[in-house]
């Protein structure tokens, strides 16, 4: 029985949390965030014991109780508490993206080795049935070589509210860490044993508050 503790009670926390309850091999234990109303409205939701409801999050990575951690929380906030989970030896899944930029990364994935924990990036595909058939098709070369791959995801964003965070630079927002990591992913999962692989071009475009809202590489 895996034991979890969730940081971050917005939408994907929300989530995750009924999909534990679905499970017969996890447990949601203990809660954190610096909302006190999400924390009371999720406390009483999930029956979680008042003991392991945390207004910060260093507690919760210090609680011995919990196994696991699904950081739910800002693009901007994963690198430090990617950190502090492993320095408590907490394996991590962590919501994408891990990090706002390679050098970010590398200091993770450090982190993580230095520590010696799990670590998933959520990126919920990659872990469904018919993209590991796929997968082995492709391993099997059943379907021939990989000349070329054509990949595009996107979504209208005028009825958006304004203010989110996917147009706010300085929590993470824009196309490429929102949802850049869907096509890059599944580049990466086809085609991680080739080494020939050529970057020629890139080009997007800008929103008025300076994110990325569209951007294509060939």
């Amino acid at each position: 029985m895996i034991k979890w503790g969730v940081i971050g009670l917005g939408n994907m926390g929300q989530k995750f949390a009924n999909s534990i309850k679905e499970t017969d091999n996890a447990k949601l234990v203990a809660i954190s965030s610096l909302n006190s109303e999400k924390l009371k409205t999720f406390k009483n939701n999930f029956q979680i014991d008042k003991k392991f409801v945390f207004n910060n999050y260093n507690d919760l990575v210090e609680c011995d109780e919990i196994d696991a951690v699904y950081i739910a929380t800002l693009n901007n906030t994963h690198l430090d508490l990617i950190k502090m989970c492993a320095e408590n030896k907490k394996n991590i899944l962590c919501e994408k993206p891990m990090s706002l930029n390679i050098e970010e990364a590398k200091v993770a994935a450090n982190h993580i080795k230095k520590f010696n924990i799990i670590f998933y990036e959520a990126i919920a595909y990659t872990s469904h049935t018919q993209t590991k058939n796929f997968i082995n098709l492709i391993n099997e070369k059943s379907i021939g070589k990989i000349h070329s791959v054509h990949s595009t995801f996107g979504f209208k964003v005028k009825k958006i509210n304004p203010k989110s965070r996917i147009f706010n630079k300085s929590l993470g927002g824009g196309a490429i860490l929102d949802i850049g990591s869907y096509p890059l992913s599944f580049l990466n999962l086809i085609c991680k044993n080739n080494e020939n692989i050529e970057f020629k071009s890139a080009k997007g475009s800008f929103s008025i508050t300076d994110i990325d809202d569209s951007a294509e590489a060939n």
